[in-house]
């Protein structure tokens, strides 16, 4: 799993905030180009590190816009099967609803 999706899951933030870390951590440790399993670990060590050493209202902000991105992405669901039911709906009240209309 990349860093990134681990500091999502571990720290409960968004992805591009986790890439910030991430990109802070490589160049704390010269990590040059792909980092190895072991590069990655200390990366991941680091970014938390990074994180926790931030003022608690910058991590509290992180957080709580993390969930106002979940909140939205879970009103665009809602409203898509909203509109898809109301989309299959109008179909089935359509007068010829499942025939076929013979060519002219």
């Amino acid at each position: 799993m990349p860093i990134e999706a681990s500091l999502t899951k571990v720290l409960d933030i968004r992805f591009i905030d986790a890439r910030k870390l991430t990109s802070e951590a490589k160049l704390n440790l010269h990590v040059r180009g792909y980092p190895t399993a072991e590069q990655e670990r200390e990366m991941l060590k680091e970014a938390i590190r990074l994180f926790v050493a931030q003022p608690e209202q910058q991590q509290n902000d992180m957080r709580m816009q993390r969930q106002s991105l979940d909140n939205l992405l879970e009103d665009a669901r809602v409203v898509k099967a909203g509109n898809m039911k109301a989309k299959s709906n109008k179909q089935l009240n359509t007068p010829n609803a499942g025939k076929s209309t013979p060519p002219t």
